[in-house]
């Protein structure tokens, strides 16, 4: 049982820090608000504002709001225990020892209808036009993801990771749903490892590479990292004798990239060399 005194502890981890984790910073500061780029859509004017004094957030465009636990439930699409073993990853003060079989109110359980072939005229416009991902690949790659959340059903494309959760996306939303984690692709014993921020990048470079990606299909292992801040979980990449990295050409981004680059020698920033003006991979592509 979570006490009064507990939850409250829980609810002051910053959201700024929380949405910091996962690679999301504002993109100003006005009035003491924190203003971002919706986490669950895409947009060009910046609709998420978060209040830090207060510690709540409110998505302009749909109209909701709310404390840090109900924007891990939403964002990270998981049930109330789960998101409370997130934000003990981003604040540390506070220890709570949770019981693994405590049941989720079902006003906050978020859990995976089924999943299904790539199917569906909204998804495969999503990937095919908006993306430009040809829809062999799309469909060799990703799968359907039907779902339920504290908002309601909901349907996706769905990236699985190593931990069986799934990162998923739709024209209107981007999140995860399961245990968050990296994936990997290709061949484990491959000479030339490829690193990317988010599988619509690995979707992109396959795009770009198809001829070469299925005529060399055992020269490359790819690691998709689905957040930056999921890079420490990336295996010790030594071994390879060369390391292409395709992160965000954004600050964090950047930095990550260099930090590896540090770390080996045989690492370079391949985002910056083929598409210094672009932001990402995809960005590239749609060019």
């Amino acid at each position: 049982m979570i006490t009064t005194e507990q939850r409250q502890s829980i609810k002051a981890t910053p959201i700024a820090s929380y949405l910091a984790g996962k690679g999301i910073m504002p993109v100003l500061e006005s009035g003491g608000e924190y203003c971002y780029f919706s986490p669950f859509r895409e947009e060009k004017t910046p609709s998420f504002f978060v209040n830090p004094s207060k510690n709540v957030f409110i998505d302009f465009a749909d109209g909701s709001g709310g404390d840090v636990i109900k924007l891990v439930m939403t964002l990270d699409a998981v049930d109330f225990i789960a998101a409370i073993k997130i934000l003990q990853q981003v604040d540390q003060s506070f220890e709570i020892e949770l019981q693994e079989n405590l049941p989720a109110s079902p006003q906050y359980q978020s859990f995976i209808k089924r999943i299904t072939p790539l199917q569906h005229p909204a998804l495969i416009n999503y990937v095919n036009k908006v993306r430009r991902i040809p829809l062999s690949i799309a469909k060799a790659e990703l799968s359907e993801v039907h779902y339920r959340t504290s908002r309601g059903d909901f349907f996706s494309v769905g990236f699985k990771n190593v931990s069986d959760g799934w990162e998923l996306r739709n024209p209107s939303f981007k999140g995860s749903i399961g245990q968050k984690d990296i994936s990997i692709r290709g061949n484990p014993s491959a000479p030339w490892a490829v690193v990317f921020e988010g599988f619509i990048d690995y979707l992109s470079w396959l795009s770009l590479n198809v001829q070469s990606s299925c005529k060399n299909k055992n020269l490359y292992c790819f690691y998709i990292l689905n957040s930056l801040s999921l890079i420490s979980r990336l295996p010790d990449l030594e071994r390879f004798e060369m390391i292409s990295l395709f992160l965000d050409n954004d600050k964090p981004g950047r930095e990550a990239a260099l930090k590896l680059a540090e770390k080996y020698d045989h690492a370079h920033n391949s985002s910056m060399q083929f598409f210094p003006n672009q932001k990402d991979l995809n960005d590239y592509l749609r060019l």
